[in-house]
């Protein structure tokens, strides 16, 4: 509640500007948390991206499956 308060008021008063995450973000509940609250990036230690990058891709997919849209629209 906080993380998605905080992101709405930044927005707010900085149009534009792309919102992260710079703690270790590299849990896939976090990072899928962090994309459904809106942020476009989360950092973390080189040797956890790929699990990071692995956990975005499947938070989009599950965004995309939710509204509906074919596998072959992917």
């Amino acid at each position: 509640m906080l993380m998605r308060m905080a992101i709405a008021n930044s927005r707010e008063d900085q149009e534009g500007d792309e919102d992260g995450d710079l703690r270790e973000q590299v849990d896939p509940q976090s990072v899928e948390f962090c994309y459904e609250i809106g942020l476009t990036y989360v950092s973390g230690s080189p040797f956890r991206l790929p699990v990071a990058r692995l956990a975005a891709a499947q938070a989009t997919l599950k965004r995309k499956m939710k509204k509906g849209l074919s596998k072959a629209s992917l």
